[in-house]
């Protein structure tokens, strides 16, 4: 058969008496039982979806421009910071982050 006859879209036609259906041992739709009923839902198709998760909390980590826009500086200030170790920095990849912490404990020696 030709790329251009009939019947051809690049997909299987229909099942017809001659083929037979595969039976995979997967429970359909109406059968399947309930994985649990405390952390799951299900959608009505599919894998069911976890709604329970709990992660656990990090300690939030800024960028220089959000150091520098908390304390109304320019990005230079933040670096010169940093430097002189009144900052706690963290490397994440190739990029400088600043845990919130060490930015109250900085002002906080400033309130002083």
């Amino acid at each position: 058969m030709s790329r251009g006859g009939v019947g051809w879209q690049g997909l299987a036609g229909p099942v017809t008496g001659s083929q037979p259906t595969e039976k995979t041992g997967i429970p359909q739709r109406g059968d399947a039982a309930p994985v649990s009923t405390v952390s799951t839902a299900s959608i009505g198709r599919g894998a069911p979806v976890v709604r329970n998760m709990v992660r656990p909390v990090a300690p939030p980590l800024l960028t220089v421009r959000e150091v520098a826009e908390e304390l109304a500086v320019c990005r230079a200030t933040v670096y010169a910071l940093l430097e002189r170790g009144e900052l706690e920095r963290v490397w994440v990849g190739n990029s400088i982050r600043i845990p919130a912490a060490s930015l109250e404990a900085l002002l906080a020696r400033g309130r002083r």
